[in-house]
């Protein structure tokens, strides 16, 4: 599965194809979200990358 695992207004996790992304800010708000696209608002303080296995699409 992939997409949102985690959100907060202070910490967003999504799993992608190749890892999960963390976003770590203040007063994120997720405005827009499809299966393609998702677009994040807020202060952001930090985005990490966690390599994951590849997954088939």
């Amino acid at each position: 599965m992939l997409g949102i695992l985690e959100y907060e207004e202070f910490f967003v996790r999504v799993k992608t194809y190749i890892g999960n992304v963390i976003i770590n800010g203040f007063n994120m708000k997720l405005n827009q979200l499809n299966s393609e696209d998702i677009m994040i608002k807020g202060i952001i303080s930090n985005i990490s990358f966690e390599k994951g296995e590849v997954e088939d699409k």
